[in-house]
């Protein structure tokens, strides 16, 4: 390795984070925090073993090999949040602070690949709809009576 190279790693970027305001950095925090909750719980490794592990799958396997196992580790990672009830939003918002955090790691990702590869939740719409007389006199009744 050269004297000009350096390894990245996890610290790096969550050093990088401490010159982002606030609420930026706590979001970003948490977010690396939950992939490293899933890495530990599924995987029994760190974020940088893992993006090393893809980085030596891409140059030892070729492109296809790498492309395979990184979007079915992110797919993993979708579902693990989906089973802990985290919110369609919120894993959109997470997956993009993760995408930053393994590109800033060597790990690439291609817009286009997400979107054809990663199925995320949608989000549920409650459908609305304007209260009937009688709903509206029931409503009213049952907090008349507190």
């Amino acid at each position: 390795m050269s004297i000009l190279t350096k390894k990245k790693t996890t610290r790096d970027f969550e050093e990088k984070l401490a010159s982002l305001p606030t609420n930026s950095r706590e979001n970003n925090q948490a977010a690396i925090n939950n992939f490293k909750k899933f890495i530990r719980e599924k995987h029994q490794s760190t974020p940088d073993q893992i993006c090393g592990e893809l980085i030596m799958i891409k140059k030892q396997q070729g492109d296809e090999e790498y492309e395979d196992v990184l979007y079915n580790f992110l797919q993993e990672w979708i579902d693990w949040n989906i089973s802990k009830k985290a919110g369609a939003y919120t894993i959109k918002t997470r997956f993009s602070i993760l995408r930053t955090f393994l590109y800033s790691l060597g790990v690439k990702t291609n817009p286009q690949d997400i979107k054809q590869i990663l199925r995320f939740p949608r989000k549920s719409v409650e459908e609305k709809y304007p209260l009937k007389k009688q709903e509206l006199r029931d409503l009213i009744l049952a907090h008349a009576r507190y």
